[in-house]
C-alpha cells in the first residue's frame, strides 16, 4: 500500500510498455514511484537519465572510498580504524 502524496498513476501505451521493459530488466521489478513520475514526464525521463549515467561510474577517489567505508561503520557500529 503506498503512503504517496500523489496517487500513482497506471503506466499505459508504448513509452509505458518500454519503461516497464526497461525496469523490469534493470531493476527485477516496476518500482511504486515510477507511477507516481509517469505524472510528469519530463521529470521521469531526467531521473532515468540521471540513473543511466549514474551507472556508467565505475571508479572513485581513493580518499573519497576511505571515507565512505568509515561512515559506514560508523553507522553499523563497528570500532576499528584502518591503519595507514
Amino acid at each position: 500500500m503506498s503512503t504517496a502524496r500523489i496517487p500513482r498513476a497506471e503506466i499505459t501505451g508504448l513509452y509505458g510498455a518500454l519503461v516497464k521493459r526497461f525496469s523490469k530488466k534493470l531493476l527485477g521489478r516496476v518500482p511504486e514511484p515510477l507511477g507516481v513520475y509517469w505524472h510528469n514526464r519530463a521529470v521521469l525521463k531526467a531521473t532515468m537519465g540521471i540513473g543511466a549515467k549514474a551507472q556508467k561510474w565505475d571508479a572513485s577517489d581513493l580518499g573519497l572510498k576511505s571515507f565512505a567505508h568509515l561512515a559506514v561503520a560508523a553507522q553499523i557500529g563497528c570500532n576499528w580504524a584502518p591503519r595507514p
